[in-house]
């Protein structure tokens, strides 16, 4: 039989045999999978970066492929195991790696905090539910356990969750070239064939000797060092840019306010039975069938109408017609070395907030903190300091082991960033309360803008991060 051929802009034509990976072809066509078309990849930097329009269907697609290619180049290993069979654990990997976004709700990691959803839970139970194609497609081809386990991160031999959940995982390796291509920047390119060409087990001495991914350490490791270097300019570029921050902090505000009109039993005007189940759930939860009902186009159905004039709550309806507008609130970083005496710095905030209901908003929601975090490469000592299971690139020379990418004799540019974390604080808040934020807190931001227009302390933004980024769920 002729393969189902995807047409990919950033790997090319993406083929899965329909004798042998029929299972992929089958899950693809399941309405869950489907769904993903429905759920951006990169939240809100469609409103910043005009062609993130991608979706986690896409990535979903990539991520599979990759595992695909990773699998094979791995089976052409001298160290691949020979009692392993090869077709059973191929379908595992690609499966997992397909459905290891299934459980993101509409704007993913936003929607996860503010109503307590765990995408990871969801994917779970996604594919343990009788009633989803997707779990009867898992079981017709026997995979619900495996591909359980490798979402769990439990499944040996451990190379293969590797394969999907690693430094080196196809789910880095597709996003950074997918989101690269679709916002505009060259920060993210590597060179994705070479980096698959020299990937080779190896066996890791900080996994108690099990075979783990490594790169050829004659071969590889400039390669690898490439990659690292794209995902962290990716993150200070991109992921963490000040306004796809404030876009997703809208938004975030918005889902606020739907939960505390559900908690003072005042749904919106416009609630659809899915969203009111969510904001009137009881401590059971929700059902599979109602949270696969909530994605982006979902949410952003409801803000238009939520953004009309007959909207009831005059909170909901003013974010929303910003969102939709991109009258976006307004950053501000937060430097921390200015604030000497936090006591005088609490009771700034205060006032600021005491000037702003006297003008007629509520501080609540319109006067917004972000954090931001990330770490570039976090090797051996991070997760022994953590007490974390640690996480490296380790390069490889006769199927053992060696040195780990960070090591400064190796590559002194990936020892510089390795274990640091620069940490951004930012204050959002609408163009028209500028003054007033200029005048109860001009001396604790570094990059304000004062009511003349003149920059005020403008110092170099270094946007890492304090927490895991909404762009990028990982």
């Amino acid at each position: 039989m002729a393969d189902r051929v995807y047409r990919d802009p950033v790997l090319g034509s993406i083929s899965f045999d329909r004798d042998t990976e029929g299972y992929v072809i089958e899950l693809v066509d399941t309405p869950e999978f489907q769904r993903l078309r429905r759920v951006r990849q990169l939240g809100a930097a469609f409103l910043v970066f005009h062609g993130a329009e991608h979706s986690r269907f896409t990535h979903s697609v990539g991520v599979a492929y990759l595992a695909k290619r990773i699998f094979s180049r791995l089976t052409q290993d001298s160290n691949f195991p020979n009692d392993i069979d090869q077709d059973e654990l191929k379908k595992a990997v690609v499966a997992g790696a397909l459905l290891h976004d299934i459980g993101h709700g509409p704007f993913s990691h936003l929607f996860e905090r503010v109503f307590d959803q765990d995408h990871e839970a969801w994917g779970l139970r996604i594919i343990e539910e009788p009633e989803t194609q997707i779990h009867q497609v898992l079981e017709k081809y026997k995979l619900v356990d495996a591909v359980k386990k490798i979402l769990a991160k439990t499944f040996k031999p451990r190379f293969a969750r590797d394969i999907i959940s690693s430094q080196l995982d196809a789910d880095r390796l597709d996003y950074l070239l997918r989101d690269s291509y679709m916002t505009g920047v060259a920060y993210g390119r590597y060179d994705l064939d070479w980096l698959l060409e020299v990937i080779e087990l190896g066996r890791i001495p900080t996994n108690g000797k099990d075979l783990g991914l490594t790169v050829n350490f004659k071969k590889g490791w400039h390669a690898a060092e490439q990659f690292v270097i794209g995902r962290y300019l990716m993150y200070q570029q991109v992921y963490f840019h000040k306004t796809i921050r404030s876009a997703e902090r809208m938004i975030k505000l918005v889902f606020e306010r739907l939960t505390d009109m559900g908690h003072e039993h005042q749904d919106p005007k416009f609630c659809p039975d899915p969203l009111k189940k969510l904001l009137n759930r009881d401590r059971g939860g929700i059902s599979a069938s109602t949270y696969l009902a909530l994605d982006d186009e979902f949410m952003l159905a409801c803000m238009n109408l939520w953004a009309t004039e007959e909207a009831e709550d005059t909170v909901l309806r003013d974010l929303c017609s910003r969102l939709l507008k991109r009258n976006l609130f307004k950053t501000a970083v937060i430097d921390q070395e200015k604030i000497k005496d936090h006591i005088k710095y609490a009771s700034a905030i205060n006032a600021l907030q005491d000037a702003m209901r006297e003008s007629g908003f509520n501080p609540k929601y319109y006067l917004a903190f972000d954090s931001a975090e990330d770490f570039a490469y976090r090797d051996m000592m991070w997760f022994v300091a953590k007490e974390k299971s640690p996480e490296d690139i380790w390069l490889a020379e006769d199927g053992e082991a060696k040195q780990p990418l960070s090591n400064p004799t190796v590559s002194p540019l990936i020892d510089s960033v390795r274990n640091k974390a620069t940490t951004t604080r930012r204050m959002c808040y609408p163009a028209e309360l500028k003054t007033l934020v200029s005048k109860h807190l001009q001396q604790y931001l570094s990059d304000l803008i004062d009511v003349s227009g003149t920059a005020v302390g403008m110092v170099a933004e270094k946007p890492s991060v304090e927490s895991v980024p909404e762009t990028r769920p990982r």
